[in-house]
């Protein structure tokens, strides 16, 4: 194979990988460029490895002015780097809920769970006593042992995606411990709360939900993705909870209220509708020539 460039999504930084890119002459550009505070809170050696590691990339197309600055603060070079947008803006309706066959109509979707998350929701989803179901698609579906002793213990009224267990009206709780089946759960639920947020992990991209016109929840932990927190509040589409209790509450609210939805859902088309263009800008920039953009080698 003989690649004639390398894409590569968002934040991954692997130094030899683009050392062997660079030395075989096939250019790197990163897209929808982000970083996490994980990743800037490090020590001076990992700076320079993060700074010889970007050496080798020659286009940095960034999320926001945040992450712009974030990459220029390990090491990138201005001169490299160019904002263009959260791609994942960009619209194309792939969910189906019809794929989704043994799912009722109505469902509150809990979404890329991690540890303990699965255990504060379904116990106070639980003491709601409420008919719709709670799905929980966990971010890791092989941690299903562990999380099915949790919810074993809050009740008996579950079942589990992977073992084609089936639903009936007295089902409180579902486990969709399956793969590739994310963008079908979102678009079929009637709101969606994105996990890692509850715990600090940092939360997950919430950016997949706007495009469905749901109202998307998180909890306090967000710390990767605090432009687009900042973006959902602003715009009245995204709803911050400080932990499950308040979680459960608010979107046995919210589902209740026809208008409020309605709203949610006007608001999030609006927003992408604003990003239109946003893929386009992308391919654009990456066809741009690389000579627009500096070499910044930092070892020979």
């Amino acid at each position: 194979m003989k690649p004639k460039c390398a894409i590569i999504m968002e934040t991954e930084l692997w130094a030899n990988l683009y050392f062997a890119c660079d030395n075989m002459d096939i250019p790197i550009t990163i897209i929808n460029a982000r970083l996490s505070n994980k990743t800037l809170q490090t020590n001076a050696w990992m700076y320079r490895l993060y700074a010889e590691t970007l050496s080798h990339v020659k286009k940095i197309l960034a999320r926001s002015n945040f992450d712009a600055d974030a990459f220029m603060t390990i090491g990138a070079s201005s001169s490299k780097i160019k904002v263009i947008g959260n791609i994942k803006l960009a619209y194309k309706d792939v969910g189906d809920a019809s794929r989704l066959k043994d799912l009722p109509e109505s469902y509150f979707l809990a979404a890329s769970t991690h540890e303990n998350e699965e255990e504060k929701i379904s116990a106070e989803w639980v003491k709601h006593n409420s008919k719709q179901l709670l799905v929980i698609a966990p971010r890791h579906p092989k941690r299903i042992a562990e999380i099915e002793k949790k919810i074993s213990n809050i009740t008996d009224r579950y079942a589990v995606r992977s073992r084609g267990e089936s639903i009936n009206e007295n089902t409180q709780i579902y486990i969709a411990d399956t793969l590739g089946e994310m963008q079908d759960l979102i678009y079929g639920a009637d709101a969606v709360f994105m996990g890692g947020s509850l715990v600090p992990i940092g939360g997950h991209n919430v950016i997949e939900v706007v495009r469905y016109g749901k109202p998307v929840f998180f909890g306090p932990h967000m710390d990767n993705f605090i432009e687009e927190r900042d973006l959902l509040l602003n715009r009245e589409i995204g709803k911050q909870v400080k932990d499950a209790e308040e979680l459960v509450n608010k979107v046995l609210q919210l589902t209740c209220h026809t208008q409020q939805m309605d709203t949610i859902r006007k608001n999030s088309i609006q927003l992408v509708q604003e990003h239109s263009d946003i893929l386009d800008r992308y391919i654009e920039a990456i066809n741009e020539p690389l000579e627009r953009y500096i070499p910044n080698r930092i070892i020979n």
